[in-house]
């Protein structure tokens, strides 16, 4: 039975994609050898297009429209291990820990799949079922997405998102932006950052980056491209469309909101009217918003807390039964990761490295 993958990517000034294919084991005397060792190979337990066409079918209940202009290949970094000096990529439930190490590596292949955009990724994910019968045919990637799905669509029915506008040199675009500004949110956003399963950030140029310090930032920016995709999608299906007259570029944004197909025109000084009176609307809240510019939202990974602590015994025997009320940080993916006033305030640097996580000052 073959296994479903997909992954979040970000590609230059787009919105990004969904990038959904399949594996399935198949004997070893199938796939060919490489021609050079340099090569990048095709990924030889990969399905094809008529295959994962009938995986689709079979897993989701639909095909995606256009299924065969959406194919497309990509390059990604995988566990691999080499069998009588050939490489072949692992299986996704293979367990590594029953193999010999120096036999495992990280290689590069060629995966062929389906490219969707964010309209699409909501269509597919609507389908995607996470009950126990099926769990097992789709990989921790596509279910990691499938929960993030389910995350931007509590957005939408608790209304945490905001009209916006996108000004870039190619077009000028209406859109929603999603407002992570509650604690559960916030919350929800660092245990994900936490939880990315790590073939997400093996696409491309980004399995080169997988030991920078930040690393939590480049999953927490793939999670937040995703949001706002699908909360933007989302919002514009389910909004009725706006008959405006589209006579004044403010007119050609409220009614673009609810169709992705309308460009903002008209002169660059009543466009920045726009810009600038969105932004003096969303400023109190402007540091959770999940827009291009806002680059702190994934850097707010800690919260002020009060910890009531209750005397030693030493202090009792003496007398003293005074409860203390300290101010501490804590982490928002692990409750139990606490830092003290006093240890951050003594801290001379503009960086504090406390258990292995920094902290900005």
């Amino acid at each position: 039975m073959a296994t479903l993958h997909g992954s979040w990517i970000i590609q230059g000034e787009s919105v990004g994609y969904l990038w959904i294919w399949a594996e399935a084991w198949r004997d070893l005397n199938e796939t060919s050898e490489p021609e050079a060792e340099s090569e990048i190979r095709p990924h030889p337990f990969n399905l094809e297009k008529e295959s994962l066409r009938a995986c689709l079918k079979e897993l989701t209940g639909k095909i995606p429209p256009d299924f065969d202009s959406l194919w497309q290949t990509e390059i990604i970094t995988l566990p691999s291990q080499t069998v009588k000096k050939v490489i072949y990529p692992l299986l996704s439930g293979q367990d590594s820990r029953e193999l010999k190490s120096a036999s495992l590596s990280l290689h590069p292949w060629q995966v062929q799949g389906l490219r969707l955009d964010a309209f699409a990724t909501g269509e597919f994910l609507k389908n995607v079922s996470l009950s126990l019968d099926k769990k097992s045919l789709f990989g921790n990637d596509l279910q990691f997405f499938s929960h993030l799905y389910r995350w931007s669509l509590d957005l939408i029915v608790r209304r945490k998102f905001l009209p916006g506008i996108q000004v870039i040199p190619s077009r000028n675009q209406a859109c929603w932006y999603p407002l992570i500004d509650s604690t559960l949110d916030q919350t929800r956003l660092a245990k994900f950052s936490q939880l990315m399963p790590p073939v997400c950030l093996s696409y491309g140029k980004l399995s080169e980056q997988k030991n920078d310090p930040d690393f939590p930032l480049l999953a927490q920016k793939i999670i937040l491209s995703f949001l706002q995709a699908m909360v933007n999608a989302q919002v514009i299906i389910q909004s009725p469309a706006l008959n405006l007259s589209k006579e004044t570029p403010l007119q050609i944004w409220l009614e673009s909101l609810t169709d992705p197909k309308i460009l903002i025109t008209g002169e660059n000084n009543q466009i920045q009217k726009i810009v600038a009176a969105l932004n003096n609307w969303q400023l109190p809240i402007q540091d959770y918003l999940v827009s291009p510019e806002n680059q702190q939202l994934g850097k707010h990974r800690f919260r002020v807390c009060f910890v009531l602590d209750p005397p030693h015994q030493e202090e009792i025997f003496a007398g003293n039964t005074d409860w203390r009320l300290n101010y501490v940080l804590q982490a928002l993916d692990n409750a139990s990761f606490l830092i003290d006033a006093d240890t951050i305030w003594q801290q001379q640097n503009k960086q504090l490295i406390w258990e292995n996580r920094v902290i900005e000052q």
